[in-house]
């Protein structure tokens, strides 16, 4: 899906459409999301807010980072 998600961002479609994956897994918390802090990170996407996102795989991880690039 991520894959998918970056090609339709770098690519674009015949409309106006943004390209978003979302990465679940386990969490600094210990537990993965649950669907409704999923349901937020999606509703932010979906929104006017994210308006200079495209092509992000955002993740819902409660802070967790393996690497800073």
């Amino acid at each position: 899906m991520l894959l998918i998600a970056r090609y339709r961002a770098i690519k674009g479609t015949p409309r106006a459409v943004d390209a978003h994956a979302e990465k679940p897994g386990p969490t600094l918390l210990r537990r993965f999301a649950m669907p409704d802090e999923v349901a937020n990170m999606i509703c932010y996407v979906c929104s006017p807010a994210s308006s200079a996102t495209n092509g992000a795989a955002l993740r819902v991880g409660g802070g967790a980072v393996r690497n800073i690039v």
